[in-house]
């Protein structure tokens, strides 16, 4: 997913811009950073239906022809990031205990 995201929205992990975070969902959440408002674009049901049978050729029409809103959910959040987890460089580094080397 994190792929898909970077292609669309041009962040990227090496920026810090896109932070990938496991919670067992199929979801992105995008937050504009001028206004603070965020939006959480997560997977549908119709995304979720049976599709053992399906062939790939057939999932391919389908994302095409069912509507956007039948696909995913998109609802406003609330995204409250601490200044070390901003983008850009890292605002604090550590040690490391075990090597020393500089984090």
């Amino acid at each position: 997913m994190a792929d898909a995201v970077q292609a669309v929205t041009k962040c990227s992990m090496g920026k810090r811009s896109l932070k990938q975070m496991y919670y067992g969902k199929f979801a992105v959440t995008f937050y504009n950073m001028d206004t603070g408002e965020a939006l959480r674009v997560s997977d549908a049901d119709a995304n979720k239906k049976d599709k053992s049978q399906e062939t790939r050729e057939e999932m391919i029409h389908r994302f095409r022809v069912t509507p956007p809103e039948e696909l995913f959910n998109v609802e406003k959040v609330k995204v409250e990031l601490t200044p070390s987890q901003m983008p850009g460089k890292p605002h604090t580094s550590a040690w490391c205990s075990v090597c020393g080397e500089k984090k």
